[in-house]
């Protein structure tokens, strides 16, 4: 059984973490696994996150950037290379099944050419952020493209969406808890934390000003703010503007177990996500969570009350009244914990994974 994966780019973030963890893990199972990278553009070691069995295929940016920058008939050039460059990688690599990452990475032309082939298109949150509008381009999809795939989102409220305006089926297939960690919190660490990069969509600055209550009454806490990105300063000027004191930014480390289990409590305000895995990661360590009721992930990953909170989308206040219950609950903090790190674990990875081998071999059965 062959498999090809198509991405966009070699970049950090979830969806190279997700494909990266798919491959590998069908490698093992004996699969012949490929990957296709429309953008060479590398921001990451690739080996560092594939196995060295999964085999590796690009389209030459450089190349295109050339073709495209000569005169008069530079686009065209640059049209026709992309869609052979593809059509040949698909010819020679011949898989059983394509699974692509993103809506917009095959053209008509290729599908149609390649019409026959068994296709699966995953969403990552590509239509959930908030004001997203529908493009002329985005109709053609549905209408077209979309016939050529079978049709995935991560959570009930990304198929919905995606389901309302393309008007074809969507089935849900949530990312996997990769693994359960031995170690974890006893929710006694005094300790708040986020690990996200440092973006408009991760929203992190808009809870730093809340913090001041928390400060006042419970000095002896901190909340730590681990990552990078380009909202850095911005952060440390709302940090050094509200003269907070308990407020740390951390580097960012691929090590980030070390700090869950040394925190109690991990918040996510994001503005929108596609299936945030840190939510499983950070449960998984028996920290519970306080999350936006954003586009889409956290209303389906945390059960609200039980083993974390889910709280009014964009209210800071309301936001920051849970993560201060929590401070000043211990009982509640660890029951919480408790049951996080139990409740998770329906995302086991052989459950998630193996109903993915069904649907690669078309043997899946929907229950």
């Amino acid at each position: 059984m062959r498999l090809l994966y198509i991405i966009n780019n070699y970049s950090f973030g979830g969806l190279n973490r997700v494909t990266s963890e798919k491959a590998n893990y069908f490698l093992k199972k004996g699969y012949d696994v490929h990957l296709l990278c429309t953008d060479n553009d590398s921001r990451i070691d690739v080996k560092s996150i594939y196995a060295a069995g999964v085999v590796h295929h690009t389209i030459d940016r450089d190349k295109l950037d050339r073709l495209q920058r000569i005169p008069i008939v530079g686009k065209m050039l640059r049209f026709i290379y992309y869609r052979m460059r593809m059509l040949l990688i698909l010819l020679l690599v011949n898989p059983n099944t394509i699974i692509v990452t993103l809506p917009v990475l095959e053209p008509l032309s290729i599908l149609i050419l390649t019409f026959w082939k068994r296709r699966i298109m995953e969403f990552h949150g590509y239509y959930t952020p908030p004001g997203f509008s529908i493009t002329k381009s985005d109709r053609f999809a549905f209408k077209y493209r979309f016939v050529f795939y079978h049709l995935y989102a991560l959570t009930q409220r990304e198929a919905d969406i995606v389901s309302t305006i393309s008007h074809h089926p969507v089935a849900v297939m949530p990312n996997p808890l990769y693994e359960l960690p031995q170690r974890y919190s006893d929710c006694t660490a005094k300790n708040v934390i986020a690990t996200a990069r440092f973006c408009y969509q991760k929203n992190l600055d808009s809870i730093i000003p809340y913090w001041k209550q928390i400060e006042d009454r419970h000095p002896d806490w901190q909340l730590l703010l681990m990552g990078r990105g380009e909202d850095i300063e911005k952060i440390q000027t709302t940090i050094v503007d509200n003269h907070l004191k308990t407020v740390k930014i951390l580097p960012y480390s691929t090590d980030v177990g070390s700090k869950l289990v040394n925190s109690s409590i991990y918040v996510l305000p994001s503005r929108f996500e596609g299936f945030p895995l840190v939510l499983l990661e950070c449960m998984s360590y028996g920290v519970p969570a306080v999350a936006y009721d954003c586009p889409c992930g956290p209303s389906e990953i945390i059960r609200d009350g039980f083993d974390g909170f889910v709280t009014e989308y964009m209210n800071p206040q309301a936001f920051m009244d849970k993560v201060q219950m929590l401070i000043e609950n211990e009982m509640l903090r660890k029951q919480m914990g408790q049951r996080a790190r139990k409740d998770i674990q329906r995302y086991g990875l052989d459950e998630i994974m193996g109903k993915w081998d069904e649907i690669y071999r078309g043997t899946f059965v929907k229950s």
